[in-house]
């Protein structure tokens, strides 16, 4: 009693397999082409856009109220995004 399925010839495996092989070569260039080309965009994107800091106010390493000339009493929060500041205002 065999088990083994009869799916055709062994030239008809071995062409499945082959475009299989075909399949998975190119869909893998596809697929790590379009990552570079996306890992080189945003590259860009970081030095052009405001994704990074794009400048420095105070050089030193220690930030106090004095140091800022922020008025007594009040609280620094370091902040990367100014822009995403919109729950804090009243």
């Amino acid at each position: 009693m065999s088990y083994r399925t009869e799916s055709g010839s062994d030239r008809s495996r071995l062409a499945r397999t082959c475009s299989g092989i075909a399949f998975t070569i190119v869909f893998c260039t596809i697929f790590f082409g379009s990552e570079k080309i996306d890992e080189r965009r945003h590259a860009e994107e970081i030095h052009t856009t405001s994704a990074m800091d794009q400048f420095r106010l105070n050089a030193n390493q220690a930030i106090s109220n004095e140091t800022v000339e922020a008025r007594p009493g009040k609280t620094l929060c370091l902040v990367r995004d100014y822009n995403t500041l919109g729950h804090g205002a009243a």
